[in-house]
């Protein structure tokens, strides 16, 4: 499932898929048409982000006919799930920030978030203790808005000084469900945002089929109409189901 540099991309996973994901990020990282890389764990588990930090480094890409480490190339936005809930929603402003900045020099910058959901989970908590009115599933009304906030900061922009010059950033944010429930508010928020989505298969996974990306639910269309049939194929597909 192809996607167009600049754009944005949501990878739909249940939690028990969370190696798949990274092995995708780590794919991407690699293999990626992309001058620099940003990874943010966002809300990651401790031995999870261990393994990121540890594995990275150890990756090796092929740079103008030279063998370079990726760690060259990349810059890791580290936060785990017992630091402060406010760290966890500016992780990601962080990660995109840094993006932006790489950008604004010519490059052509990829962006994983992972996960996205565990920031909504973050922005959900602080809503509460400002006693803001909660929408579905207590998120606030406007996680919608902050979510769309958030991945069109991706695209290609011309930059200041040298007209001649361009950069852009795609991102990739991995949208973990709760129960792989893909009708949850934040997995339906963002179905309606992106350009296009790679759902990953718990039954793929099992059969040690890697990386575990179910073609029939996913999509690489950016039409309204293609999103709201793949959204419909979703919600009527098992695919994180263990039966």
């Amino acid at each position: 499932m192809p996607s167009f540099r600049s754009r944005w991309v949501a990878l739909l996973r249940c939690l028990e898929l969370s190696a798949a994901a990274r092995l995708i990020s780590q794919a991407l990282s690699k293999y990626s048409n992309s001058d620099v890389v940003v990874y943010v764990g966002c809300g990651e588990r401790g031995n999870e982000m261990a393994e990121v930090l540890s594995d990275f480094p150890e990756l090796t890409t092929m740079i103008d006919g030279k063998e370079e480490p990726i760690m060259q190339r990349t810059t890791l936005v580290a936060n785990t799930s017992n630091m402060p809930v406010a760290a966890r929603e500016a992780s990601i402003y962080t990660g995109v920030t840094t993006a932006e900045y790489f950008r604004d020099q010519g490059y052509n910058v990829a962006m994983m978030a992972d996960s996205t959901s565990r920031w909504a989970e973050a922005l959900r908590e602080i809503s509460g203790r400002l006693a803001e009115m909660p929408a579905d599933a207590g998120y606030p009304a406007y996680l919608g808005a902050r979510l769309a906030f958030f991945y069109e900061r991706s695209g290609r922009v011309q930059c200041l000084g040298n007209p001649a010059r361009e950069g852009s950033i795609t991102i990739v944010g991995a949208v973990s469900p709760p129960g792989g429930d893909f009708t949850d508010p934040v997995t339906s928020a963002t179905l309606s945002i992106v350009q296009c989505f790679w759902g990953l298969d718990k039954k793929l996974a099992q059969r040690k089929h890697f990386p575990s990306v179910n073609w029939n639910i996913s999509s690489p269309s950016t039409s309204a109409s293609s999103r709201r049939t793949s959204r419909h194929t979703i919600r009527n597909t098992t695919c994180c189901s263990s039966r």
